[in-house]
């Protein structure tokens, strides 16, 4: 987490309902003479006092985004989640169209509410426009080194050709997600998928992106990695140009019961 923030509670409009104090994370609440109080006013900021209180008493200090009310459960369609789920695709076809940036705001925000373990919110955003080549085309020397050696112990790659849009398939947008936890950054990357989805946007995770950044230490450097064992996931993203007119069938999962 980039900030501090400070836990503040109105005993004014406290109505000690106790609710928050149940629901902490951290047990750093408990019920003073007049409202609840905090133990400690600095916490894991994961916001369940703010978001669980009758009377909005809780706060927490310098978030630029006010909480928002939050919808009824009637709002949301469980099954026409699933069906976006089982409908999505990874698109290697893009139009030759700009991602609008009132949608980028909306991708942003869904990788933002994202959790994140122990709230640390350690996941960050490059969002490459205009300079996408920049990153490609180093990538794809060393995609291209590494084909030829793996070529010498496995014919596993020849089935790729690795032309100059091999990685991000001419989307117009790409987005690259770092985090120190794997987990973190492939939560957000989802969140964001899904998001995209939903808004007629297509997404590519780019694997191969992945690939050649850990075998290349310009990449590294360009990116500004703190550690090489720092996540970093590759999304290319815009609006799909090519029409799926139905679901792609799937294995049945493995599932015990106990």
């Amino acid at each position: 987490m980039q900030h501090q923030h400070f836990l503040t509670i109105d005993s004014k409009s406290c109505i000690k309902c106790g609710l928050c104090i149940k629901d902490c994370v951290i047990n750093n609440l408990h019920m003073g003479k007049d409202s609840a109080v905090a133990i400690k006013n600095t916490c894991l900021a994961c916001g369940h006092c703010v978001a669980i209180c009758p009377q909005n008493a809780v706060s927490l200090s310098d978030f630029e985004d006010s909480p928002l009310p939050v919808l009824p459960s009637s709002a949301f369609t469980g099954s026409d989640l699933v069906q976006l789920i089982r409908q999505r695709r990874s698109i290697r076809q893009f139009q030759n169209r700009k991602v609008p940036q009132e949608l980028l705001k909306q991708l942003l925000t869904a990788g933002q509410y994202t959790p994140t373990a122990s709230n640390s919110q350690n996941v960050s955003y490059l969002v490459i426009r205009e300079n996408i080549a920049s990153y490609e085309q180093p990538a794809l020397s060393t995609l291209r080194r590494l084909k030829r050696i793996q070529s010498i112990f496995s014919h596993s790659w020849d089935n790729f050709s690795i032309d100059e849009h091999f990685l991000f398939k001419k989307a117009p947008l790409v987005m690259i997600i770092k985090s120190p936890d794997l987990v973190n950054a492939s939560l957000a990357a989802a969140s964001i998928e899904l998001t995209a989805n939903a808004f007629g946007l297509g997404v590519l995770y780019s694997g191969f992106f992945s690939l050649a950044l850990k075998h290349s230490r310009k990449l590294q450097k360009k990116l500004l990695l703190s550690s090489r064992n720092e996540a970093v996931l590759a999304l290319a993203v815009g609006y799909p140009a090519v029409k799926y007119k139905r679901t792609a069938q799937k294995e049945h999962p493995v599932v015990s019961y106990d």
